[in-house]
């Protein structure tokens, strides 16, 4: 039914978009709420200028968060995206550094990263 009224993978696209998007704009509104807690999750993973790097990620979570969200260089904010969320999944959810219950659940959070990174890609690849 390409064309019609009623495009099913048109919907799709667009429904998973603004999931996504969903995610990364309430994670940067968590974040500004709990500029404090923010800080220490940054500063617990030993990155230089904690708060320089706290309001990169929020700026990166909202900009490209909402350029998904509304369909505009989703390519782009798709791939920038996702390489951040590679990059934290491997600097915070590194299950291979830890050990029992909490290396469970680190393993957990890890594998669902992951998906999120290959939704990410796969809207990259779309657009």
């Amino acid at each position: 039914m390409t064309g019609s009224a009623f495009d099913a993978a048109a919907w799709f696209v667009l429904a998973g978009r603004c999931l996504l998007a969903w995610l990364f704009i309430a994670s940067a509104v968590d974040k500004l709420r709990d500029w404090t807690g923010g800080l220490a999750e940054v500063r617990a993973i030993h990155l230089p200028w904690p708060a320089g790097v706290l309001a990169g990620t929020v700026a990166l979570q909202l900009v490209a968060g909402s350029l998904l969200a509304l369909g505009w260089q989703v390519r782009v904010a798709a791939a920038l995206l996702a390489a951040f969320t590679l990059f934290a999944t491997l600097m915070v959810h590194a299950p291979w550094r830890l050990r029992g219950a909490t290396a469970g659940q680190a393993h957990t959070t890890f594998r669902e990263h992951l998906a999120i990174v290959g939704g990410l890609l796969g809207m990259a690849g779309h657009g």
